[in-house]
């Protein structure tokens, strides 16, 4: 079984305030019928890690809330199920099993996070980007973590962080501290300009649409990742990379979930397909003239990560 835990990080990080550390070290016992949830290979917040066998109990009152809290932000069911366990040294992780979606946390992490008043934005961040795996998709196929996806998960957490009132150092802080990144784990750099990118659609001003886009550019031979945002306002779009404008496109139609950029200059059109609110939008482009585009359609990103 694969599962994915970006959420299994050092404690000390999410304890804060007074009477943290006694928190950390109380059992908040959660009511309802066992669920064994059986040993696997789980994706820690930098590096795959092995997870024993542990027995889940129903999720509390508190973490229904916060659950509704974050579905009802993207407008989503909650297709998983959620379960609790008592490990001081787990904090959420996301897993699926015999079919079934799981969402696992820990009671003395989610009363970090359930109190609206005085609330830790890294743990929000941490178990908004488990529940996004199963909201993006990235459990269906049972593979495991892939930088792309986790990049996706992380774009959604700075969405919902955004979306509940967080700052933009709230949404990044906990991403900051990855450090390089593996085979299958994204850099820190990375990670924040996805949470950076999902915070800013979030938080976006009155009248300005956002749709950010998840591709991959050639350099020296190696496709690269990069998180390009493009933002339009009054059918006026720009596309920033790296934190450059790239490009400016004019918006001449939309249709269904897609949006019709056409770049004049080059006689360039791109295709937004939003996918959801807290995800990233599927880009592809086409030549023509600005009456109309000229199939076939190429996708922005080269690289299937989907």
């Amino acid at each position: 079984m694969r599962i994915c835990n970006c959420g299994l990080i050092d404690r000390r990080t999410l304890l804060r305030g007074a009477g943290a550390t006694a928190l950390a070290m109380l059992a908040f016992p959660a009511v309802g019928h066992a669920f064994k949830i059986r040993a696997g290979t789980f994706c820690g917040l930098s590096k795959d890690r092995k997870l024993p066998a542990m027995t889940g109990l129903a999720a509390s009152e508190k973490a229904d809330r916060v659950v509704a809290e974050i579905c009802g932000i993207v407008g989503l069911p909650a297709n998983f199920r959620v379960l609790a366990i008592d490990d001081p040294k787990a904090n959420a992780f996301a897993s699926i099993q015999d079919g079934e979606r799981l969402v696992v946390y820990s009671e003395p992490f989610m009363e970090l996070i359930a109190d609206r008043q005085n609330r830790d934005w890294s743990g929000m961040a941490v178990f908004a980007h488990e529940i996004g795996h199963h909201l993006c998709g990235h459990t269906l196929d049972n593979v495991g973590s892939r930088p792309p996806r986790e990049l996706e998960a992380d774009h959604f957490a700075g969405f919902i962080v955004g979306r509940l009132g967080g700052d933009l150092d709230d949404a990044t802080r906990v991403f900051a501290r990855m450090g390089a990144g593996s085979a299958t784990h994204p850099p820190s750099a990375e990670r924040v300009a996805a949470a950076s990118a999902g915070w800013r659609k979030a938080t976006g001003k009155a009248g300005e649409d956002r749709l950010n886009v998840l591709t991959h550019n050639l350099k020296d031979g190696n496709y690269v990742r990069v998180v390009v945002e493009f933002s339009g306002r009054d059918r006026r779009w720009t596309e920033v990379q790296h934190g450059q404008t790239f490009a400016v496109f004019e918006e001449l139609k939309r249709k269904g979930r897609s949006v019709f950029l056409f770049d004049e200059g080059r006689s360039i059109w791109v295709r937004l397909d939003v996918d959801g609110s807290g995800q990233f939008a599927t880009g592809f482009w086409a030549r023509g003239d600005r009456q109309k585009a000229t199939p076939p359609w190429t996708p922005l990103d080269p690289v299937a990560w989907r």
